[in-house]
């Protein structure tokens, strides 16, 4: 019997007579498999895909209104949360009823509930109708109807094991996923392995999409309304909403993925209202997903973002769906309903114009993460003194995985795992861990991660963890409470002082707010411990009041940087979109300076 030592970890392995056993609990091969009440169905898999604005998720949304038993999952509380409304209004037509011509507005109002990460709201306990984030679909509910979006998300390293499990595991007699056309090939695949029906839809946009045939300039007073300006960083979103509002007579909404979902949907509603002085919109990619806006120009600041250690092109598809927001159909069937995308310099109206013309690529790979059985089965198999963090370190070396299939980025539930496991004498159990790991944060958002680490702490400690204590530690709920003191002020007819005193504190109050999210995410799973789910609620909502507050008033204090000269030069199509592969999905969402803002429904595993 020999023994050595994995990476970082220093756990000793019996080589031999643990090496086998391990590679068969990360034996990934038959997925579908994990599954077995989903194979004992025939589904039907009906594709609706197209571009942008072409109705194809509508259209399946008419089904679900039409079932018995149904659910809708998307990536995005926003999502969840329209898709919800919307059900229980009564705006979505069912599949089996015809438009009324005497009473075309008439309303069929379903029972709908939804359930997030971090939120519940449950109508009726029987209710017919569930609307959720993907990560919390449930495989063991037999639904007539099951509509998942954006199933391009299959093949994203962190959260596409999400989607993969919905496809396969999903009991539902008719399953719809809408998305791009990408994802058929990869769908295709998957059926042929579960012998399930497939059924594609292609949609085509239901008003045209037209680049302009210069681009913009740098002149600032031709901007119109409807017009919505794309940069891909806090600070240039600010320092071009301040020059906006210098230059012209509209004053600008933001959205950005950074801004907490229901304020950026409170922004959308500012500029989509008719006549409202809030007729340009400046955002990043966020805008890509998630918000219905009347967008009637896209006009990019940029083609290029940052990725971490360089800039890169936007890829094909994020180039696509950020462009693709122009035009809304609901704007009528008038000429002035044609989307229009333009660049504020030639060089990058060029790289948009090919784009446009090239045909999304198909995605090679959908994302595969392990059942938490398996990563059971792992630990046990180290023995009692492994933790949980071993198994994520050396599970893409032990894992195999068919061809069609990738396994799930390990590296965000690593960086969990290294807060959590911080001696060995307050070691939570495993069920803990698990729960616990789920959480919804990011660790490159620091104040989140001590905020986290501080939490989990107290828990492991004392049982309990306190929400206020814990935002005081990290040093926001001081910035929290100075800007609802002045937030109440200022609502005064005899306000004085100039609010861009406080124009740093933003970011400190999205991460406050990042934490209110995770903190209710633990008190539906930890309640006992997790106590003041009341008081987080109140302080989100008034934190919500907090950051609209600085929107409106502080407007735009974040000055820009130096601008670096970008000399035009050829556009090529190779070059240009070299890296595209299957790397758009986390490119599409995120902002240069941001963590992920899928972080809000997506917890570091599930991810797994």
């Amino acid at each position: 019997m020999y023994e050595y030592q994995i990476g970082k970890t220093g756990v000793a392995w019996p080589a031999l007579d643990t090496i086998a056993g391990l590679r068969n609990a990360a034996d990934m091969r038959h997925p579908a498999e994990l599954y077995p009440e989903a194979r004992r169905l025939h589904r039907k898999i009906i594709m609706h895909v197209g571009p942008t604005n072409s109705g194809k998720t509508y259209n399946a949304l008419r089904a679900l209104a039409a079932a018995k038993r149904g659910v809708y999952a998307g990536p995005l509380r926003l999502l969840a949360h329209e898709v919800y409304t919307r059900l229980n209004k009564g705006t979505i037509l069912p599949a089996d009823i015809d438009r009324d011509p005497n009473d075309p507005d008439k309303l069929h109002p379903r029972v709908c509930n939804m359930i997030t990460g971090e939120e519940k709201r449950i109508l009726a306990i029987d209710a017919p109708l569930a609307s959720c984030t993907v990560e919390m679909l449930q495989t063991v509910v037999h639904y007539d109807v099951a509509v998942v979006d954006e199933i391009q998300m299959i093949s994203d390293p962190n959260r596409g094991g999400a989607w993969t499990a919905a496809v396969l595991g999903l009991m539902a007699d008719e399953l719809h996923l809408c998305g791009e056309a990408s994802a058929v090939p990869i769908i295709q695949s998957l059926c042929e392995a579960t012998g399930d029906e497939l059924v594609v839809n292609d949609y085509e946009r239901l008003s045209p999409l037209q680049p302009a045939d210069e681009a913009l300039g740098n002149d600032f007073s031709v901007l119109r309304e409807g017009d919505c300006v794309v940069a891909f960083s806090r600070n240039r979103i600010f320092a071009l909403k301040r020059r906006i509002e210098e230059e012209t007579k509209f004053r600008c909404a933001v959205a950005y993925g950074m801004l907490p979902p229901e304020l950026r949907a409170k922004q959308a509603a500012l500029f989509n209202e008719p006549g409202n002085e809030y007729g340009v919109m400046v955002a990043s990619d966020a805008i890509g997903m998630g918000l219905n806006l009347k967008i009637k120009r896209v006009i990019f600041e940029t083609t290029k973002k940052w990725d971490g250690t360089k800039e890169i092109t936007l890829t094909l598809s994020s180039i696509k769906q950020i462009a693709g927001r122009a035009g809304r159909f609901s704007l009528g069937q008038d000429p002035s309903a044609m989307g229009t995308v333009t660049a504020i310099l030639p060089h990058d109206l060029d790289v948009i114009k090919l784009a446009l013309q090239i045909p999304t690529r198909p995605l090679k790979r959908a994302v595969i993460a392990p059942s938490p059985d398996q990563l059971r089965a792992l630990l046990q198999l180290l023995g009692p003194k492994a933790q949980p963090s071993v198994v994520f370190e050396m599970l893409p070396y032990l894992a195999r995985v068919p061809n069609m299939f990738t396994l799930t980025d390990m590296r965000a539930a690593m960086e969990a795992s290294a807060l959590l496991e911080s001696g060995e004498d307050d070691r939570l159990s495993l069920d803990e861990y698990w729960i616990v790991l789920y959480v919804p944060f990011n660790s490159r958002d620091f104040v989140v991660a001590e905020a986290f680490r501080l939490l989990t702490s107290s828990y492991k400690d004392d049982g309990v963890a306190p929400l206020e204590a814990t935002l005081l530690a990290i040093g926001v709920f001081e910035d929290y409470q100075r800007v609802s003191k002045m937030r109440k002020k200022y609502e005064r007819p005899d306000r004085k002082e100039d609010p861009a005193v406080f124009a740093h504190i933003l970011p400190r109050l999205e991460s406050m707010h990042r934490v209110l999210i995770a903190y209710l995410w633990l008190s539906y799973r930890l309640p006992t411990a997790f106590h003041e789910q009341p008081r987080a609620f109140e302080l989100k909502e008034d934190l919500e009041l907090c950051i609209s507050f600085y929107l409106r008033e502080l407007g735009t204090q974040q000055h820009a940087g130096k601008k670096q000269a970008r000399v035009a030069e050829p556009v090529d199509a190779d070059a240009v979109f070299e890296e595209e592969e299957d790397e758009f999905a986390d490119e599409a969402y995120e902002d240069e300076i941001e963590a992920d803002e899928f972080v809000e429904s997506s917890p570091p595993t599930a991810r797994l």
